[in-house]
């Protein structure tokens, strides 16, 4: 088992700082950018998106990993990083959320297994590694940038499921109190501009 001393492993929480900031303060590092999603229904696979970034170069990598957390597939994302490094460097592991690595060390966690895995990679490479969770959208942003993707805005359903109701309401007391159903056509479409 691979320990923390192993790969001189340390973490961190990166607030209020922008791609453009982290990379100012880890000049020397190779960032991996890693986000992904789980699998759910109807998405028997989970994803990954991950950019590997190290001194004004960038490459990107997307994959999918079958029946997995979000986290088991942004962990696979960083071994695939990790598999393409070259020469020992100090890894700054950037993601928008833990993986569980403090537990992965001892063993212990659901992605205890997938975690040695990419920390054995680490070792074999000759790399040091730091793992950072930054706070916003930040990592998402930073993928979707370097890897010439858009990043869609989330759309809220349960939101607009509820502003969907109300608003039927709204307009079945309207017609009932014998409002003109023109005043009604336009009292409807106001859902469209929730998101």
């Amino acid at each position: 088992m691979v320990t923390r001393e192993d790969v001189n492993y340390a973490e961190e929480i990166n607030e209020n700082l922008s791609a453009e900031d982290i990379r100012n303060l880890y000049p020397e590092s190779l960032l991996i950018w890693v986000c992904g999603s789980g699998c759910g229904a109807g998405r028997p696979f989970a994803s990954y998106s991950c950019v590997l970034d190290y001194k004004g170069k960038t490459k990107h990598l997307d994959g999918e990993v079958h029946a997995a957390s979000a986290n088991a597939a942004m962990i696979e994302g960083f071994k695939a990083a990790v598999e393409n490094v070259k020469i020992p460097v100090s890894i700054l592991l950037l993601t928008p959320c833990p993986l569980g690595f403090s537990g992965g060390f001892r063993g212990k966690g659901p992605n205890s297994a997938g975690i040695q895995a990419a920390v054995e990679l680490v070792k074999e490479k000759g790399c040091s590694l730091t793992t950072s969770v930054v706070t916003g959208e930040v990592v998402q942003k930073s993928v979707a940038s370097q890897s010439g993707k858009t990043l869609e805005p989330r759309a809220n359903k349960y939101k607009i499921t509820i502003y969907r109701e109300c608003i039927d309401k709204v307009c079945r007391l309207l017609l009932k109190h014998g409002v003109d159903q023109e005043i009604i056509d336009q009292v409807r479409p106001i859902v469209k501009n929730v998101s």
